[in-house]
């Protein structure tokens, strides 16, 4: 400053003042990414606002990226940080802006698609899995999910009835993401058994007869049962003749968790009327003296025997069990015969029985006998 001199004083000393001037505070520097999530490879544009004059704007980044002027590229999956910093001018201090994160995905690989040839198979045979689509050289692998089935690479092999169900997956190589197939459903049907083969010995029998059924193929190791129509029945594998006529039995065996059920071939047996045989020996019996007199028959299981017509001596009576004609003749003396029938369901036969009664020539008459005798 100055002061000139009057009349009074002579001019003032010159006085010097300095003032500093500092640079200005700028306003926040605010940093925006858009957009904010991006993909392996993908970009992301970084802008600021606020700040002041004329400073340049720098950016700083750490994570997974790199950064060419305002434009942030994901190098690999993770996230970005970034601030953003406008340097000082004359008049401006330098500011630093609020950080912002970039999350860097990988990119999705196109639809992977899972399909099975055949799509339908017998227990024990294989179907084939294959994928189509995908992003990438990463490799496919194959998960079995459900069902009864083994996984060996992309062959599935059923192992029982039902349904499996297989997904693919093929991993993450490079820019891409791994990826995940649409589930595959193949279907298991049983298999067509063997087929059973019914044989029955003899294929005819007599009345009451009996035939013995088996069977070869079919199910290994699987239950075998017997029908049958006509006149016959079944027991276990032995088929009875109930009366005359002609039987058809056929042998079946039930699904098992492999094999469908099968029935065999129909098995004829002819069931013919008895042939029968009755007879009785000579009968000689003594008064007095116990006399047993048994028939022989063949053909019968268990019939059952009577006296038709005729007479057996005084003493004798027929066992209609077995036909044994017993007991203790008491005379007179004599020959007797009797028609004896032997019956079962419709077998018959008919036995002619003659039995000669004599009196006992031990026993000594009586003085009333000897005088009968005389008389006579």
């Amino acid at each position: 400053a100055n002061q000139p001199g009057n009349t009074n004083y002579t001019a003032a000393p010159q006085v010097t003042q300095s003032i500093t001037i500092a640079k200005a505070q700028p306003r926040p520097l605010t940093l925006s990414a858009n957009p904010s999530t991006i993909n392996i490879g993908g970009t992301s544009a970084l802008s600021v606002s606020g700040g002041g004059g004329t400073g340049a704007i720098s950016y700083a980044v750490t994570g997974t990226c790199t950064i060419s002027g305002n434009t942030l590229t994901g190098t690999s999956a993770g996230t970005c940080t970034v601030t953003a910093t406008q340097a000082a001018d004359p008049n401006y201090l330098a500011v630093t802006s609020n950080p912002v994160a970039i999350n860097v995905g990988v990119t999705p690989q196109a639809a992977l698609v899972l399909t099975a040839s055949p799509a339908t198979i017998s227990v024990n045979a294989t179907s084939t899995l294959n994928v189509t689509g995908g992003s990438g050289g990463g490799p496919v692998t194959y998960a079995l999910n459900s069902g009864p089935c083994t996984l060996a690479g992309n062959l599935l092999t059923a192992t029982g009835v039902g349904q499996c169900q297989a997904t693919a997956t093929k991993a993450a190589e490079g820019v891409y993401g791994a990826a995940t197939s649409n589930p595959v459903t193949v279907t298991i049907s049983r298999l067509t058994a063997p087929a059973l083969v019914l044989s029955a010995t003899p294929t005819s029998v007599g009345f009451g007869g009996s035939s013995t059924l088996s069977t070869t193929g079919g199910i290994p190791g699987a239950a075998v049962s017997y029908s049958v129509s006509g006149p016959c029945s079944v027991d276990g594998n032995v088929l009875l003749g109930v009366s005359a006529g002609i039987c058809v039995v056929t042998a079946h065996q039930a699904e098992t968790n492999i094999y469908n059920s099968v029935t065999s071939n129909a098995a004829p047996v002819t069931v013919k009327e008895r042939a029968t045989t009755f007879s009785y020996p000579q009968g000689a019996a003594t008064t007095g003296r116990p006399f047993t007199l048994t028939p022989t028959t063949s053909g019968f299981t268990q019939p059952t025997f009577a006296l038709l017509y005729g007479n057996l001596p005084a003493g004798l009576t027929l066992n209609p069990a077995t036909g044994v004609i017993s007991g203790t003749p008491t005379g007179p003396a004599g020959t007797f015969d009797g028609v004896i029938s032997a019956h079962e369901n419709n077998a018959y036969d008919a036995a002619l029985a003659v039995i000669t009664v004599q009196t006992d020539p031990t026993d000594i008459p009586t003085l009333s006998e000897w005088g009968m005798l005389l008389l006579g």
